[in-house]
């Protein structure tokens, strides 16, 4: 929630919503922008065409991955943003909130297995294990299985 949370805030002031770990091409930074300023304006196909175009020019723009992902996300897209969401993963398997992100989607569109697939790889530890738990209760499982 707290990611999501620093995502929307950070779509509406027109920022990263996380501080990246390596220097992102002027040219991707400037289609996430414009991908941002859709999303302010409500344009969300313009958004998330801006958002790939990003992706497009630097396959490791986990903002650009996550902001695309929460769009289609609320658009009720879920197979899509789910997809989104695992290739965060596998670029930053430490995303815990894009784990689940993943978890989350794979229990809404009825893949219980592979949703505890995901959140045991949660850790206690992670700002997003509360939720998790709490998903992980709603599903009738507990983390460790």
């Amino acid at each position: 929630m707290k990611k999501l949370v620093i995502t929307v805030f950070a779509l509406l002031l027109g920022i990263g919503a996380y501080a990246q770990d390596y220097s992102v091409s002027n040219d991707a930074k400037f289609e996430y922008n414009q991908g941002v300023d859709y999303y302010k304006l409500g344009k969300y196909d313009k958004s998330m065409a801006a958002f790939r175009r990003a992706i497009a020019l630097d396959a490791n723009y986990i903002d650009a991955y996550y902001n695309l992902g929460s769009i289609l996300e609320y658009l009720r897209q879920d197979e899509a943003a789910l997809n989104v969401f695992k290739q965060i993963i596998v670029r930053k398997p430490d995303d815990y909130e894009a784990v689940y992100k993943a978890a989350y989607l794979s229990y809404t569109l009825s893949q219980s297995e592979n949703a505890k697939k995901y959140l045991v790889l949660i850790p206690s530890d992670s700002d997003v294990y509360m939720k998790a738990q709490g998903l992980a209760n709603a599903m009738g499982t507990d983390m460790q299985t």
